[in-house]
């Protein structure tokens, strides 16, 4: 199975991490947003995989978050996929 993060992960893990790089609070509720889908899924696809997260950062990129915020959010989740592993 691939590794994913799971609503709870990213509710207490990257959430404070969003918010240790500037991220206010509406941005970090966006970037949630963003991943909704992904983290709202029941069962075995449950969180955000790696195809998910593209999929995310696609859409943060609609929201008009800048290309650095972008890449903090890519770092922060990609980090969490591989401890996963």
């Amino acid at each position: 199975m691939r590794p994913r993060i799971s609503k709870l992960e990213f509710k207490k893990e990257v959430r404070p991490a969003l918010a240790s790089h500037g991220f206010t609070p509406i941005q970090r509720d966006k970037v949630e947003v963003a991943f909704s889908g992904s983290l709202d899924e029941s069962g075995e696809f449950a969180g955000i995989d790696a195809k998910e997260l593209e999929n995310g950062l696609e859409q943060l990129a609609k929201l008009n978050f800048s290309a650095r915020q972008i890449e903090i959010v890519r770092e922060e989740l990609e980090q969490r996929l591989g401890k996963s592993d």
